[in-house]
């Protein structure tokens, strides 16, 4: 299972500084090519092309860092609502491994009056049967969306919002429970869970439940961060055994003010799972 493979906001803040940067390019040469023309030629058509031109790429350039300046703002404004905690849960039946169940836990908090519905995509590698989400305590599902994927297995996006029981004015807050029940038909399933922070998050908590017929000896949690290469990859930033708990079978990743744009990892061996 994938939860927010990708940090979005990231490649649109890369695209916006190249923006910037040509429009400044464009109107330093602009009045380069203006100053130095002219103290070399005082009079005669070409001045007056230059000073077209020259006009034509200050427009371009200021166009370009206007547009820049109003794409930062609108980056730069506050979400909706900040994710004050959030605690994913997988866990297989131990009956039928193949049937597996995934528990989201978030509390959320307004950053403005009138905050009616929370939003929140996922990918799982999974095969078979993948109803919607279950909301408990309340609140609406409103239908799922799948988009084409851009993960590293080329899986579609599957995006879901939540209607509030009630709207958040400024500073309250919600709890939020998503029930996923999973099947694995085709056997396809690979042994992670993740979280990437896009959002300012306090708390982050990933667990996995092994049931004795799959549970393996330890599972590794590890903190990625995306590249700064032309590649496009994640980098591993740290790295840890943790020990699967020899009467629950549980596996536990707790992070303390995990880093927006860090993605949180629990990998394991899954060569009990059956294929």
């Amino acid at each position: 299972m994938f939860i927010e493979f990708r940090d979005r906001a990231r490649s649109v803040g890369a695209w916006v500084g190249i923006a910037r940067n040509l429009g400044w390019l464009a109107v330093v040469v602009a009045g380069a090519v203006y100053a130095s023309v002219n103290y070399a030629i005082s009079d005669g058509p070409i001045p007056t092309l230059v000073s077209y031109a020259s006009t034509g790429l200050l427009t371009f350039g200021g166009g370009l860092l206007a547009g820049t300046l109003a794409m930062r703002a609108w980056i730069g404004k506050p979400a909706e609502y900040s994710w004050e905690s959030a605690e994913y849960v997988y866990e297989f039946d131990p009956h039928d491994v193949l049937k597996q169940q995934q528990t989201v836990k978030v509390t959320i908090r307004a950053n403005k009056n009138k905050v009616e519905r929370f939003r929140n995509r996922y990918i799982w590698s999974g095969t078979g049967e993948n109803p919607p989400p279950r909301v408990l305590g309340g609140h609406t599902l409103v239908p799922e969306i799948s988009r084409p994927g851009l993960s590293a297995w080329d899986l579609p996006w599957r995006y879901y919002y939540i209607v509030l029981d009630r709207p958040l004015n400024k500073g309250a807050t919600a709890d939020l429970e998503i029930l996923q029940d999973l099947h694995d038909v085709d056997r396809t399933f690979r042994p992670t869970l993740a979280k990437t922070v896009t959002d300012p998050l306090g708390t982050l908590k990933l667990r996995v439940i092994f049931p004795p017929g799959i549970r393996p000896a330890e599972v590794r949690a590890v903190e990625w961060s995306w590249s700064k290469s032309s590649d496009g990859a994640w980098d591993i930033s740290a790295e840890k055994a943790i020990r699967v708990d020899s009467v629950t079978g549980e596996a536990v990743y707790a992070i303390e003010k995990p880093r927006v744009g860090a993605r949180y990892e629990l990998i394991w061996n899954d060569e009990k799972y059956p294929r």
